[in-house]
């Protein structure tokens, strides 16, 4: 878990350089991924399901960030 916070707060530090770390947003991607289909795949409670979907979004938006650097990488409010 230390590992995973370390890298995401390189890849804050780079964005803010407007910079995008694709291998930061690559194991963004199959860290919240592998955790909805884990989820996906045990007997689903209320709360897993709702834990499921939030990584699974979580992970679409870090594909779509991959996909759109230049929109990724607009302040917000900017």
């Amino acid at each position: 878990m230390l590992a995973l916070l370390t890298g995401n707060a390189g890849g804050i530090l780079a964005a803010e350089a407007g910079r995008l770390l694709v291998e930061i947003l690559s194991a963004g991607i199959v860290s919240n991924a592998g955790a909805a289909a884990m989820l996906a795949f045990t007997r689903p409670l209320s709360l897993q399901r709702g834990l499921m979907v939030f990584f699974a979004l979580v992970a679409l938006g870090l594909g779509a960030a991959l996909l759109f650097p230049d929109f990724a990488l607009t302040p917000l409010g900017g």
